[in-house]
């Protein structure tokens, strides 16, 4: 049986595919930043669920004293301190 030379003329070549290349030191994305402030660098939030109405009347008792949210539960939780005898954090 005779083989036609230009049989596979035709035929695309295959061509061996690319293997990925790998980098010879491993690459490290930098830390991401975050929107945390300076003020709550070291600090951990406590949080609570609470119904919409006294979120609200927490936000305008606040709006009223010239104060923040977190300055009134820093305030609340001083005054929660106290009452069991323990030493109140001052933080606001």
């Amino acid at each position: 049986m005779a083989t036609n030379k230009f049989a596979n003329a035709s035929r695309k070549p295959k061509t061996a595919k690319p293997e990925p290349s790998v980098p010879a030191t491993p690459v490290v994305a930098p830390p991401k930043k975050t929107a945390q402030s300076g003020a709550r660098a070291g600090k951990k939030a406590i949080s609570a669920y609470f119904s919409p109405e006294l979120s609200r009347a927490l936000g305008i008792l606040a709006k009223e004293q010239d104060q923040t949210v977190q300055a009134m539960l820093g305030e609340a939780l001083d005054d929660l301190m106290l009452k069991y005898k323990k030493v109140p954090f001052g933080e606001r």
